[in-house]
């Protein structure tokens, strides 16, 4: 009997494995060819919306990419929760050196109790979009964009059938900072996954002006707490494709606290629980490794109380043979990421010798969090305090809270 449900086991962990290799091999595919393309001619008239609250680290270096962007004519519209938003200092400092009307920054007028903080800040932003803008584009005030971003981002949108291009987000680990290793560890495995479930990211978004109306985008932000995973979803449903560009890869250098790193991933994966249709493909794969992770203990002391060494061995042999071709493969994946980077002119930082024990720890935070995400009903989330309702359904408890001087390296990664 132990015998068969000890290779049962392996069988399962050797599976999962094997389905996750082939898709660290798609996305390695798509990295390459994504990466030789030629810059494109398309470049209609656009808006970026970023929304800002507080005064973020990489605020500064955000608005500097945003500024040298080789494109030919587009127009930032920042939003701000209010007047005394310390964020308000470096915009204002950017607006005088840009280029005349490049930066124009905004004050929420409404708190909407009824969605996030960043969809409540679109929803404001959009009313400054120029009547000329054909498409609009959204980042968030973490990420630093290369020079050929607008262009790279917008460029799929010339075909009439693309409705939403969109790209990812690379944490750069921090110099002597565990959490910021564990935290880039966390990254390798979400890219998989959301080129997997085809799950588009809030900070590189791009979608021609009608879809606000025409795919409901407007309806969702009105409620949702994300801005972005619905997205997918409503080009689907009006019969358009959403076009991932894995190359484009915005950093975000800011660093975090190892502490924090449960909380954060569960708000990450909040995010996809209450937003993503297909929610259980990527809820339900970390429930799956959750439950065969937890299973190896118990296995192991039942083959050694009744002294079956062979299966203890089995069991052993598995688990390390797991953990061994999970960090590999995070090997040939960084190394393919920083490869992307390097295309568009960004150097980074590896892991190096972190990245290993970053790799089991972020595994094993990324199945806990998938476990956990499913009984939670309350976040905060920068200085507000959100219940989910259900589905696409949020109430926000606190709806103005003062934004921090200068944000702590926990929330300044979140949207």
């Amino acid at each position: 009997m132990l015998q068969a449900l000890v290779i049962a086991h392996l069988t399962l962990m050797g599976l999962g494995l094997l389905i996750q290799a082939g898709v660290a091999c798609s996305l390695v595919r798509r990295l390459k060819r994504s990466r030789h393309g030629k810059h494109p001619e398309f470049t209609p008239r656009l808006t970026i919306l970023l929304a800002v609250r507080g005064n973020d680290p990489s605020l500064e270096p955000c608005l500097q990419g945003l500024l040298n962007q080789e494109y030919p004519d587009y127009h930032i519209v920042a939003v701000v929760d209010s007047a005394d938003d310390p964020g308000c200092r470096p915009l204002a400092e950017f607006q005088r050196l840009a280029p005349t009307g490049r930066l124009e920054t905004i004050v929420i007028t409404r708190q909407r109790s009824t969605c996030g903080g960043k969809a409540n800040a679109l929803l404001e932003g959009i009313s400054r979009v120029h009547a000329d803008s054909e498409v609009i584009v959204v980042t968030d005030s973490d990420a630093v964009a290369p020079r050929n971003w607008l262009r790279d981002l917008v460029a799929p949108l010339a075909d009439r059938q693309v409705g939403l291009v969109t790209g990812n987000r690379w944490f750069e680990p921090q110099p002597g900072a565990f959490g910021s290793a564990v935290r880039s560890a966390w990254n390798i495995g979400a890219l998989v996954q959301m080129h997997a479930a085809q799950v588009p990211w809030g900070g590189c978004l791009a979608f021609r002006r009608g879809a606000l109306v025409e795919n409901g985008i407007l309806d969702v932000w009105e409620r949702a707490f994300a801005d972005d995973v619905p997205l997918r979803d409503l080009t689907v449903a009006a019969g358009q494709t959403m076009v991932h560009v894995p190359h484009l890869l915005l950093v975000c250098r800011e660093s975090c606290r190892t502490g924090d790193l449960l909380e954060w991933t569960q708000r990450q994966l909040m995010v996809v629980w209450q937003s993503l249709e297909r929610r259980w493909l990527l809820i339900g794969t970390g429930i799956f490794f959750f439950v065969v992770i937890a299973t190896v203990p118990p296995l192991a002391a039942v083959a050694m109380a009744q002294g079956q060494l062979r299966c203890l061995g089995w069991i052993a042999g598995d688990s390390a043979a797991h953990i061994l071709g999970v960090a590999l493969m995070a090997v040939w994946l960084q190394h393919s990421i920083r490869a992307a980077l390097v295309a568009n002119g960004v150097l980074v930082r590896p892991l190096g010798w972190s990245l290993f024990p970053a790799v089991i720890m972020a595994y094993l935070i990324h199945c806990c969090g998938c476990v956990l995400v499913i009984f939670r009903r309350k976040f905060d989330w920068r200085g507000k305090s959100y219940v989910i309702r259900g589905f696409r359904s949020v109430d926000v408890l606190t709806a103005t809270v003062a934004a921090p001087e200068v944000i702590s390296p926990g929330e300044s990664l979140l949207h």
